[in-house]
């Protein structure tokens, strides 16, 4: 006799799907509301290795790229060949600038607003006009895009290996749909996670 697996009735409602799925339970009882919320995380975000590999690899590919092209046949034309080891450069020059510049510090929700601290006193803290936006999700590294009250953007590349104990949290934290309060001309009202 062969038995079949429990399936899900299509027709579960809010209520008893937690009796019927153990994923829906926390600690035993079924989650609540609150328990589906983000938890307040503050997570270090300091200047990455694996970035600053990354960029490297790519600035190298492309000098090789740029001497085979030259090897090549682009020998006659030495001002094309200039013109090109002068943008490589530059773009090399930005790349290891932006990683050089990546912001060091702390990001926090804390249930209510982002907020951005910098290790560096000078820099202080500021508030987040929205929440952080997810430009690329590797599982274990995101590189996100903040932008203050000020209208001032910073990029963040965040690794779970800073902080694996709270990496869950910050994800769900950066993937809620949570309201985030603004200080606005209108009085404070709230904008959704976009910002509208």
């Amino acid at each position: 006799m062969v038995s079949a697996a429990p399936t899900v009735p299509w027709c579960l409602s809010a209520s008893n799907f937690a009796d019927f799925c153990p994923l829906a339970r926390v600690g035993g009882r079924p989650m609540s509301q609150k328990t589906r919320n983000p938890p307040s995380v503050r997570y270090p975000a300091l200047r990455s290795v694996a970035l600053g590999i990354f960029l490297s690899a790519i600035a190298l590919a492309g000098a090789s790229a740029w001497a085979a092209w030259a090897l090549q046949g682009a020998g006659l034309h030495g001002v094309r060949i200039a013109v090109v080891a002068c943008v490589w450069t530059a773009a090399a020059l930005s790349a290891f600038q932006f990683w050089r510049l990546q912001f060091t510090g702390h990001i926090r929700w804390d249930g209510l607003a982002w907020t951005m601290q910098a290790l560096n006193q000078e820099r202080g803290s500021w508030s987040l006009a929205c929440p952080p936006e997810v430009f690329l999700d590797l599982q274990t590294h995101i590189f996100l895009r903040t932008t203050s009250v000020e209208r001032r953007s910073v990029w963040l590349w965040l690794e779970r290996s800073s902080s694996p104990e709270r990496w869950l949290e910050l994800r769900r934290a950066v993937y809620s749909r949570a309201v985030v309060l603004t200080d606005s001309a209108d009085g404070g009202a709230p904008a959704n996670r976009h910002g509208a």
